[in-house]
């Protein structure tokens, strides 16, 4: 039996979102850079088994959910974490113990001055 052309489709095809790409604003990108240019190339938080060391993303320690209205948001030696893509997903994935060791944080610091997130990491993980 020899059939004419395809069958004929009973159910209509899935609609499928169409992916944007995310435009980046300028303070995020000036952010970005200004990690970037900090960590030389380097993963400045080190802390997965899978790490690679080389720079791939900005990491905010306060997220830019819950640090809306801080004016350091978007200040890359208070808020910024220069980190591999493995370092950054386990920031995210293990969220307590990126508390304990500064890397991850619910809420701005209440004073005016926080001081640079590296010396804080440090100091957290000396004890």
């Amino acid at each position: 039996m020899k059939r004419s052309g395809q069958p004929e489709r009973r159910t209509p095809l899935k609609r499928t979102a169409v992916r944007r790409s995310r435009v980046r604003d300028s303070r995020l990108q000036q952010f970005h850079y200004a990690v970037e240019a900090r960590a030389r190339g380097r993963c400045e938080a080190g802390i997965a088994l899978d790490c690679d060391g080389t720079f791939a993303e900005a990491h905010h320690v306060v997220t830019r959910k819950r640090g809306v209205g801080w004016p350091h948001l978007h200040d890359a030696s208070r808020n910024g974490l220069g980190c591999c893509v493995h370092c950054h997903h386990w920031i995210h994935s293990h969220a307590q113990w990126a508390k304990r060791l500064c890397m991850l944080l619910s809420r701005p610091s209440n004073d005016n001055d926080p001081g640079p997130i590296l010396v804080r990491i440090a100091e957290a993980a000396r004890g």
